[in-house]
């Protein structure tokens, strides 16, 4: 690999500062792999190959042309741009690969999953856990949250019971679905629905005290 480092050098022409300034190690450890008593780490032979546009391949093995060209030559471009990972450069080879129909099937399938786990509060949280973007649940927490939200539950069960028959009702478009409600909102909801029950049975009061009275006048 030495003798391949040193053609690279000098096919572009570049002394070993620059060659270093460009991969971002030292100049020393340039002349130290040139020398055979430094080796290049995997990452920066990723960094060589990407700079300088030379296929992996050949760097490692000797096999091959010294340079890429065509799609790898372009892939290889990005990948040094946006400093793409090897698993980013392999993707994106990948995806360039897929014929029309492949890549609409594709973002049909992103697109399909994305819903899912979204309409889904339990996945969107495993989603969001997986990013690092919340802490995940322990036995206890999980323990101790579904107990709270089955006693709210079957206390909206129990209230629904008394519910009298003309009590209106809201569009489901206007409630949110229970598994998004809050505690607090949740509570909130119980209120409204104790209100009203108090409401309706004031005025069915006040109107049987009116039928009384004009009975008797």
């Amino acid at each position: 690999m030495i003798s391949r480092i040193i053609a690279i050098r000098e096919k572009k022409n570049l002394s070993q500062e620059q060659f270093a300034q460009k991969i971002g190690v030292s100049r020393n450890f340039i002349s130290l792999v040139e020398t055979g008593k430094r080796n290049l780490s995997d990452r920066t032979i990723s960094n060589i190959c990407q700079t300088f546009n030379v296929n992996e391949t050949w760097l490692r093995t000797g096999e091959g042309e010294m340079f890429l060209e065509g799609d790898d030559a372009f892939v290889n471009e990005i990948a040094a741009k946006y400093r793409l990972s090897a698993i980013d450069k392999e993707a994106f080879r990948l995806y360039m690969k897929l014929d029309e129909n492949d890549r609409k099937a594709l973002i049909a399938y992103s697109f399909a999953l994305a819903g899912k786990i979204l309409e889904q509060p339990a996945l969107y949280r495993e989603y969001k856990c997986e990013r690092g973007e919340l802490p995940r649940l322990s036995e206890a927490d999980i323990e101790v949250e579904v107990a709270a939200y089955r006693a709210e539950l079957e206390l909206i069960r129990e209230m629904q019971k008394d519910d009298p028959p003309e009590r209106p009702i809201v569009p489901a478009s206007h409630v949110k679905h229970q598994q998004e409600m809050t505690r607090e909102e949740i509570h909130a909801e119980l209120d409204r629905q104790l209100d009203a029950e108090k409401e309706a049975t004031e005025e069915s009061s006040d109107y049987g005290f009116g039928c009384s009275d004009a009975a008797t006048g």
